[in-house]
């Protein structure tokens, strides 16, 4: 058993070591909220992930309505008050915060990647590789 542990945390410390260390989070708010900062990500791109935030916070407080009636009822008005309380903040900072998660996925792909490169110090390789361009003085000089 310890010797599988020693395997595992010496594969994490490998795997750390030749990434660079700061790995991206898998639910990144920052990059989201960075991205809707940011002016090369267009305005449609924008505008689909915030609906899309305003739908997912729909679904999310239909899901949670019987709770919702449940501390209404047991706790009278003071349920109410906190319920009402909260319902305002997620108003608010919900379409954004799931906004954010549906921007990284939205947003032109080039730019997710240098955002992220920026951030983390992670790059990606294209899969692809352009082909080289050559340069025209390069045969100028005969």
């Amino acid at each position: 058993m310890l010797r599988l542990l020693f395997k595992m945390f010496g594969m994490r410390a490998l795997k750390t070591a030749v990434a660079g260390g700061k790995r991206p989070p898998m639910l990144d708010f920052g990059l989201g909220l960075a991205l809707l900062r940011d002016r090369r990500v267009p305005i449609q791109s924008k505008l689909t992930a915030l609906a899309l935030g305003v739908v997912a916070l729909v679904v999310l407080n239909t899901l949670e309505l019987p709770v919702e009636m449940l501390i209404a009822a047991l706790l009278n008005v003071p349920g109410i008050g906190i319920d009402l309380l909260i319902e305002g903040v997620e108003i608010i900072a919900g379409p954004l915060l799931f906004g954010a998660l549906f921007l990284t996925r939205f947003a032109p792909r080039e730019i997710v990647q240098q955002m992220r490169a920026e951030r983390y110090g992670v790059y990606t390789v294209d899969s692809a590789p352009r082909p080289p361009v050559a340069n025209p003085r390069m045969f100028d000089r005969v």
